[in-house]
């Protein structure tokens, strides 16, 4: 009986997202209590790693930087607002903002670092290796956006009390941005178009407490 070589690579390809999203989860999320005991910077220590692997097995189909079009460039403006508006609704909602925006550090990671690597983590490396189970755009949008839900709620459990409210709040608003950032990386086929999406919102967000700050 010959072999099917189509099947072969299907499942492999199976086989290998499967073992990419136990380890994600497992090393991740679910060992993360262990980790945060060693550095608090360890989850961007594997998060780099992960990528960097990830990115080397899907290097073939992983297209990082395209032009941005008028309609990107339209959507980046509507998340600048949006990110100023969540901001400026934490007040009303009697949520504290937990990030010393005056300090360089935060300002670096919510404007250098969080657009970089959390896109090419969620709309990269989790991304394609959601497509080993289905290529389709509606369950990549999804998968990668639960899975950005949850990235960012997995800090409920270490931060203080006051700041629990702010997590819960932060988990759901980036629900609607992962559903923008994983539509616009299903039409534009990059990663640049949502890089620039993300970072356009955080500085919407951080434009929010400087303008509050005046």
């Amino acid at each position: 009986m010959p072999w099917n070589l189509s099947s072969l690579e299907t499942k492999s390809g199976k086989i290998t997202a499967i073992i990419l999203l136990v380890v994600f989860i497992f090393v991740r999320i679910l060992l993360e209590t262990i980790w945060r005991s060693l550095s608090e910077y360890y989850s961007y220590f594997f998060e780099l790693f992960f990528i960097a692997l990830t990115f080397f097995i899907y290097r073939k189909r992983i297209t990082v930087w395209k032009k941005l079009r008028l309609k990107d460039w339209l959507i980046a403006l509507l998340s600048l607002a949006s990110g100023l508006v969540i901001y400026k609704l934490a007040s009303p909602l009697g949520l504290i903002v937990p990030f010393d925006f005056k300090a360089r550090e935060t300002l670096f990671f919510l404007l250098i670092v969080a657009p970089l690597l959390e896109e090419a983590l969620f709309r990269g490396a989790l991304w394609e290796t959601l497509k080993g189970f289905s290529s389709r755009g509606w369950f990549l949008i999804i998968g990668s956006t639960f899975l950005f839900s949850i990235g960012h709620l997995a800090s409920f459990w270490f931060v203080p009390e006051e700041f629990k409210s702010f997590v819960l709040y932060q988990a759901t608003y980036v629900i609607f941005l992962a559903l923008v950032l994983g539509r616009q990386r299903l039409k534009t086929n990059s990663l640049s178009v949502p890089v620039v999406i993300h970072f356009v919102f955080n500085l919407g967000f951080y434009l929010g407490f400087y303008l509050s700050a005046r």
